[in-house]
Parts: C-alpha cells; structure tokens; sequence
C-alpha cells in the first residue's frame, strides 16, 4: 500500500543497474531524508534516516538475447 509520505529515499542511477537473469543475494541500500535537486532533475539524495532497504536490482534481458551475448 502507498501512503501520501515516503520512508526514505536513495538515489540509483539507470547507467548503474545491471543486465541480468539470474538472481543475486541482493545488497542493502541506506534511505536517506531528502532528495538532491538540480535544475528540476533528482540528482542524489542526502541525510540518512538510518533506515536501509534490501534491493536486487537489475534489468532482466528478454527471452532468447541472453544466449546471443554469450
């Protein structure tokens, strides 16, 4: 369920995740209070909460790509 506050926040950028098909054990992130804005654009974050989230994060390639980057 979403609520109108969020807990925390933490700042990855998309050239930073991974290609990927297979699981991994994951890595903790640590929330922070705020967000870091430039010119409209969310840029990083700032302030921990002292709060961490356990993310796996990657971008899975579609069926069949895989074997051809092998």
């Amino acid at each position: 369920m979403l609520w109108d506050r969020a807990m925390g926040y933490h700042y990855i950028p998309l050239q930073a995740v991974q290609y990927s098909n297979e699981e991994s054990s994951g890595q903790w992130l640590p929330l922070e209070a705020d967000l870091v804005m430039r010119d409209g654009e969310v840029v990083g974050t700032e302030n921990p909460t002292g709060h961490s989230l356990l993310v796996d994060c990657r971008f899975e390639l579609p069926f069949g790509m895989y074997s051809e980057l092998i």
